[in-house]
């Protein structure tokens, strides 16, 4: 019985491809770290308008439960802005498993393709905690007075919707910190295992 071993080298031809390079090739190669990018911009923006308008940056989460103490303090489009920039980050950082090599005749490139799917797990989480959050701060400034929010906070359907996407949040962190592992150990070209441990702690203790 004979064992036949597909090796393909890292610079050879994969088939049939367009002759002239599409003008999304740039973000197909660089989709990941934009996806990062624009996450980080989106949350310093939001870090920013809460210090700007006199909250206390650091207290996202009772910003993010849209106590009445901070509603209309703060430049509500700018928020909302923010919001729907980090659900496009997200989504760049879930396009990444979808456009990444997924040859599982090498068996070196499996703990990196498991890398990539945790990364897609967690961005959907991500997306449905910031769609949560955004919705629980739209209608408190929108649509809910401070009477009635004084009554509701801490109880009800507010409280379900904030704590439905603070675990969503949490989820994300784990997956995301589980994928940024297996990208870094497995990549041939990754920064290396320390920094992965680093980064997967980060992201579990920030879970936490």
């Amino acid at each position: 019985m004979f064992l036949t071993y597909v090796v393909r080298p890292g610079e050879a031809p994969e088939g049939r491809g367009p002759q002239l390079e599409p003008f999304w090739y740039f973000m197909v190669n660089y989709n990941l770290r934009l996806g990062f990018l624009t996450q980080l911009a989106a949350y310093m923006g939001i870090v920013f308008t809460i210090s700007a308008s006199g909250s206390n940056s650091l207290a996202l989460l009772s910003f993010f439960h849209a106590s009445p103490e901070a509603v209309g303090q703060t430049p509500v489009w700018v928020v909302q802005l923010c919001c729907g920039v980090f659900i496009m980050g997200c989504l760049m950082t879930m396009a990444f498993q979808s456009l990444v090599d997924d040859d599982s005749s090498i068996k070196q490139s499996r703990g990196y393709r498991s890398g990539t799917k945790f990364l897609q797990f967690g961005s959907s989480f991500a997306v449905i905690c910031w769609i949560l959050s955004l919705l629980v701060f739209y209608a408190a400034n929108y649509y809910f007075d401070d009477p009635w929010m004084q009554k509701q906070l801490g109880g009800g359907s507010t409280w379900i919707t904030f704590f439905t996407a603070r675990l969503c949040d949490a989820l994300a962190l784990v997956f995301i910190g589980a994928g940024i592992f297996f990208l870094e150990v497995y990549h041939s070209e990754g920064a290396g295992e320390a920094w992965g441990w680093l980064c997967a702690l980060c992201f579990k203790l920030t879970a936490l």
